[in-house]
């Protein structure tokens, strides 16, 4: 069940909508979206493809701090 947006704070929650929330049917839906997106980022990692740009943004955060581009 969607949470209606229109006029939102200024009304009250339906029963039906205060059921699916505690049911998990609005924070669930959050929660699985942020463990999807974790779950995503663990198997970006893993890959060849993660790892080459981890180890790219890893060396240019240490050669510019070692060379001074970021210091005031």
């Amino acid at each position: 069940m969607t949470l209606p947006t229109n006029d939102f704070e200024n009304r009250e929650l339906s029963t039906e909508e205060l059921e699916a929330i505690a049911a998990g049917g609005f924070f669930g839906s959050i929660w699985h979206g942020i463990e999807h997106a974790a779950s995503s980022v663990a198997h970006f990692v893993e890959s060849p493809k993660g790892l080459y740009t981890i180890a790219t943004v890893a060396g240019a955060v240490i050669f510019g701090a070692y060379s001074g581009k970021w210091t005031q």
